[in-house]
């Protein structure tokens, strides 16, 4: 960095890779046991009455089963996501991919795992998400992936009759789940998130600049969009802990007297409440950041041509 204030602001990704490492393996460890529940029912029961070989046999399952695959891959994309930022030079586009990735992954997992919906409004959420997979398939044809999601349509027509009086569920884009699930921020972050993901040029061209300039604009730009995904992950790993009666105060001792790489020794004996007030901490530093303050807007050498 090109003075000591760029340099602090800049120290300051350490910090967001120790967390987003630390955020990843809780998620990750919470869901290795399988521990389904759905609270007052019996998922076999309702997969024995609303389940068919015919088309879907464990509807109700595949649907936790769902939720827990969501947060497994949104849980990989923030740990793959820690190994690239590192203090020296951080990877800004392949960190910004994974936290979109992990952003979108967790929001489906919290649609499907919402703890204070019913059982109906979860098969039917699952519904959802799996048709809505067919317009990704349409160019490829394949084969295996159109007959689940036909299985599914016709899953949901055999059992119509089952799902009267249940409130009309809105899959909608990745946008407004995200927004649902962070009222306020949620659209401008993955607004952010989409800019270097999608080669937005103006981004790029910040970016590099300020980077050859030595300023701690881009790193702030990166912090934030990676506390966007570590706040993600956190917010589904509680959703399913919620619905499924996970112990997460176990989970965050388990991942830190199981680590071997020595940055979590001093959270062996801290609680999940303690996890969620430092990441709170650190994302409210982060937002305090504003980048405008960094930025080196004088002539840019141009190179003879």
């Amino acid at each position: 960095m090109r003075d000591a204030a760029n340099a602090n602001v800049a120290s300051y990704v350490e910090a967001v890779r120790v967390l987003s490492y630390f955020v990843s393996h809780c998620a990750l460890t919470a869901v290795k046991p399988s521990p389904f529940r759905e609270p007052g029912h019996s998922i076999s029961e309702i997969d024995e009455r609303l389940g068919s070989e015919s088309d879907v046999e464990g509807p109700l399952l595949t649907a936790h089963r769902l939720a827990k695959f969501y947060l497994i891959s949104s849980g990989d994309c923030v740990y793959s996501m820690s190994l690239l930022l590192q203090t020296a030079h951080p990877n800004f586009i392949g960190s910004a991919a994974l936290a979109r990735s992990a952003a979108e992954h967790s929001s489906r997992s919290m649609f499907v795992s919402a703890p204070d919906i019913s059982y109906q409004a979860r098969l039917i959420r699952t519904y959802l998400l799996i048709n809505s997979s067919l317009n990704q398939y349409k160019s490829t044809h394949d084969v295996g992936a159109t007959n689940l999601i036909g299985a599914w349509n016709r899953w949901r027509v055999r059992t119509g009759s089952e799902f009267k009086g249940v409130p009309k569920q809105s899959l909608g884009n990745p946008t407004a789940l995200l927004e649902k699930c962070f009222p306020g921020i949620g659209t401008s972050s993955y607004e952010e998130l989409s800019r270097p993901t999608h080669g937005n040029a103006t981004w790029v061209v910040v970016t590099a600049i300020q980077e050859q300039k030595q300023t701690a604009v881009a790193r702030i730009m990166l912090m934030r969009n990676a506390m966007f995904a570590i706040c993600c992950v956190m917010t589904a790993t509680k959703s399913a802990a919620s619905l499924w009666g996970l112990d997460l105060d176990l989970v965050v001792r388990t991942v830190a007297t199981g680590d071997r790489s020595g940055m979590l020794k001093l959270w062996e004996e801290k609680t999940w409440d303690d996890l969620v007030a430092c990441i709170h901490d650190l994302s409210e530093v982060v937002a305090s950041f504003d980048e405008r303050q960094f930025v080196d807007a004088s002539t840019d050498p141009q190179p003879w041509r």
